[in-house]
């Protein structure tokens, strides 16, 4: 979703690092608050700019689009039901049988491997399938520590196919945003605290879980994309550089580090108020 930590975009007056991002965030806490240091390059970025684009997650790093092409802003289809979910063990028959279906149609499999790399290659929080032109209600995002598999200290990605709010609660959060589709920008948005997701992953299981913090606002950011609604929609005006906005940053940084897996490299150079950052898949 959004700003890589391979590039560094300087905030317009204050000379601070810019690119807070729901989506594509670095998972690794700023060092100061309220700022998220986005650095242009650092050992991590060189090493996996070179892998080979085929080999990553097993897909093709897809390019970004970005605004005001005309596809972000179209609402998605659902994915026919056909399409995800058949069976996917050994029929009956013994010896000679016919091989079973695959669980994702070969045009969805095909999607759902690329997003998976593309937004591990952008160290984002999450990815819809518009960002990669592609307008089908699917998006990928990085699992918090509530879905990953038991004991697993590995960071891995959710495939949410046909994802929906079902329900959520009146309390509101505010956390700064930014996204893959719009480079260099930054906003704050305020969103539902927790909310009752429902999707279904690529086996074709209906998925329900209950997200809060960030995490929740990860899957809101992502839905939206699927709506057609950018975080330019929802941004609040006016609210950077106050102590509100402080405040959401410091936020931001605990809830990362609450929910999420964080890399923590061996050593980090700093100069003035930028840090080295890893990441990131909202």
């Amino acid at each position: 979703m959004l700003l890589t930590s391979r590039r560094l975009v300087a905030r317009a007056g204050a000379g601070l690092a810019r690119g807070v991002s729901v989506s594509s965030t670095a998972l690794m806490p700023r060092a100061t608050k309220g700022v998220m240091g986005v650095v242009a390059s650092s050992p991590e970025a060189s090493r996996r700019a070179a892998i080979p684009r085929s080999s990553v997650h097993r897909g093709k790093i897809l390019p970004i689009v970005t605004y005001p092409s005309p596809v972000l802003r179209e609402e998605c289809g659902a994915v026919p039901r056909e399409d995800f979910g058949a069976v996917a063990f050994p029929l009956e028959g013994g010896e000679g049988a016919p091989p079973p279906p695959p669980a994702l149609a070969p045009w969805l499999d095909e999607l759902v491997r690329n997003m998976r790399a593309t937004v591990a290659f952008q160290d984002a929080l999450g990815l819809a399938a518009p960002q990669v032109g592609v307008k089908t209600r699917v998006f990928v995002m990085r699992r918090p520590k509530t879905l990953l598999p038991q004991g697993s200290t590995q960071t891995s990605f959710e495939v949410c196919i046909n994802p929906r709010v079902r329900n959520s609660k009146d309390r509101e959060i505010v956390f700064p945003e930014g996204c893959l589709s719009i480079p260099a920008y930054e906003a704050f948005v305020r969103r539902k605290h927790t909310i009752t997701a429902e999707w279904f992953d690529e086996g074709g299981a209906k998925r329900t879980a209950v997200l809060q913090g960030l995490p929740a606002a990860v899957f809101q950011h992502e839905l939206d994309h699927l709506d057609g609604v950018l975080l330019l929609d929802r941004e609040i005006l006016d609210m950077r550089g106050t102590p509100a906005a402080g405040e959401a940053d410091r936020r931001f940084d605990e809830e990362l580090e609450r929910h999420y897996i964080v890399e923590r490299p061996a050593s980090r150079s700093r100069r003035g108020r930028r840090d080295h950052v890893h990441v990131d898949e909202f």
